[in-house]
C-alpha cells in the first residue's frame, strides 16, 4: 500500500540535511524493534483469523447489540471506519463514565451480547458494569446462554495491559469484525506495511515520518496536531494514535505533545489557534483518497503564513487494507520516535504481562461458547 509522507517547504523548516546523520541511529532502533511482539503480530494474526471470523459471524447472527466494555478508542475507531451498513449488531462502546443505572435500561429489551476488553476489569467502574451486564444476561437467557454471550479477554490473576500496541490483536479486531469489516484484508495490509517499515531505507515511510518529527522536535517544536482531513469517521483512530504516542514517547521530560483534530471543520477554530497562537507546533494532516488529497494540497499549505510546518500523509483510499497499514505505520513510527528519543516504552513493569498476552496460547481465547 502506498503511503506518501511530505513535509511542505522542507528547506524552510529543516534547512540542513539530516538523513545521513539519523540513518545509523534508525538502524539500531530497527534492530531493537525486531524482537517486539507487536511487530510480529499482524503476520501471526493473519494466520489465525478463522476463530475471529467465526466469533464475529455468531455475534452478527445472534445479537442485535454488542456492548463493548473498555479497550479505548482504537477498537471503536476501526469499527467506525470499516462498518458495513446492516452487516452486524449495533456497537455500544462503554467506558468508565457509563454507570449501570444508565446502561441497563437501554439493554433491558435488547437482544445483546457483551465483550470485555483486556484491562477493563482493572477499572472499578467498568468492573461494576461488567458484573451488572453479566447478571442481566443470566436473568434474560439463563446461565448457559449467558456464558455464550459474555466474551471476556481477561485470563489469569493479573489484568492484561492495554496500551494501544495491541490494537491488531483478537480483542482489538473483534468489534470491527462483528461490524462486517474484512479482517483478512485489514491484517494483510498491516502485515505488508510492517514488513515495509522494517526496511533499511528512507523509502520506508516510517523512517521518513519519524525523522521529520524528530528533527522538528529538536528544532523547538513542542507539539504535533494530527488532523484527519475530510472524514469524521477517523476520529477514533486519531484519538488512539494520540494515546499511543503520549503513553510511549512522553518519558524522562522528553517527547512531543500529541493532539488531534478533524479538518476542515476544525480549521476555523483549532486551525486558527495553531497558526495564530504562540505554541511551537506543527501539523500532520492525514488524507485518505485522491479527491481529498487534491483539496488538502490546494488549501492547507497556503494556510501556514506564520511558519507552521505541515506534514501530509496521504493514502489511496479508506479500505480495510489501508486502515491496517495505517495502524502498523503509526505503531512503527512511534517505536522509531521512542528510540530516537532514547526512551523505552516496552521495558516497563507491564512488559512481561504484555508479552504473555501476545504469546500464542490456545487456552487463552475469548470465551464464546467456551472458545472460538
Amino acid at each position: 500500500m502506498m503511503l506518501d509522507v511530505t513535509l511542505f517547504r522542507a528547506q524552510t523548516f529543516l534547512p540542513l540535511p539530516y538523513e545521513a546523520a539519523l540513518a545509523p541511529r534508525l538502524r539500531r532502533v530497527r534492530e531493537k524493534l525486531r524482537s517486539e511482539p507487536w511487530v510480529r503480530l499482524p503476520a501471526r494474526q493473519a494466520e489465525e483469523t478463522d476463530r475471529l471470523r467465526a466469533a464475529a459471524a455468531r455475534l452478527r447472527a445472534g445479537s442485535r447489540v454488542l456492548a463493548v466494555l473498555g479497550g479505548g478508542p482504537g477498537p471503536r475507531g476501526l469499527a467506525e471506519c470499516l462498518r458495513v451498513p446492516g452487516a452486524g449488531p449495533e456497537l455500544l462502546f462503554l467506558d468508565s463514565g457509563d454507570a449501570p443505572e444508565r446502561v441497563l435500561p437501554a439493554l433491558e429489551e435488547a437482544d445483546f451480547s457483551a465483550a470485555v476488553m483486556p484491562g477493563a476489569e482493572e477499572d472499578p467502574a467498568l468492573c461494576r458494569l461488567s458484573l451488572a451486564l453479566r447478571s442481566l444476561l443470566e436473568r434474560r437467557y439463563g446461565p448457559e446462554e449467558a456464558r455464550r454471550r459474555f466474551l471476556s479477554f481477561e485470563e489469569g490473576p493479573e489484568p492484561l495491559p492495554w496500551s494501544g500496541w495491541e490494537l491488531l490483536s483478537t480483542a482489538g479486531l473483534l468489534p470491527a469484525a462483528a461490524a462486517g469489516a474484512d479482517v483478512d484484508a485489514l491484517l494483510a495490509g498491516a502485515a505488508e506495511m510492517m514488513e515495509l517499515c522494517g526496511t533499511d531505507s528512507f523509502e520506508n515511510p516510517a523512517w521518513r515520518y519519524a525523522s521529520i518529527r524528530h528533527q522538528l522536535y529538536r528544532s523547538g517544536r513542542a507539539a504535533e496536531v494530527l488532523a484527519g482531513y475530510g472524514d469524521p469517521s477517523l476520529r477514533g483512530l486519531l484519538e488512539w494514535r494520540q494515546r499511543l504516542c503520549a503513553g510511549s514517547e512522553a518519558r524522562e521530560g522528553k517527547g512531543l505533545f500529541p493532539a488531534w483534530a478533524l479538518y476542515p471543520q476544525d480549521l476555523p477554530t483549532l486551525g486558527q489557534a495553531i497558526r495564530g497562537g504562540r505554541l511551537p507546533v506543527f501539523e500532520t494532516v492525514l488524507v485518505l483518497g485522491e479527491a481529498d488529497r487534491l483539496r488538502s494540497q490546494e488549501s492547507l499549505p497556503g494556510r501556514s503564513p506564520e511558519g507552521v510546518p505541515l506534514v501530509l500523509l496521504s493514502a489511496p483510499g479508506k479500505t480495510a487494507g489501508t486502515l491496517g497499514a495505517l495502524v502498523s505505520f503509526f505503531q512503527y513510527a512511534c517505536g522509531l520516535s521512542c528510540g530516537l528519543l532514547d526512551v523505552d516504552p516496552f521495558r516497563t513493569p507491564e512488559a512481561a504481562e504484555r508479552e504473555r498476552f501476545f504469546a500464542p496460547d490456545p487456552a487463552r481465547e475469548p470465551r464464546l461458547a467456551g472458545k472460538l
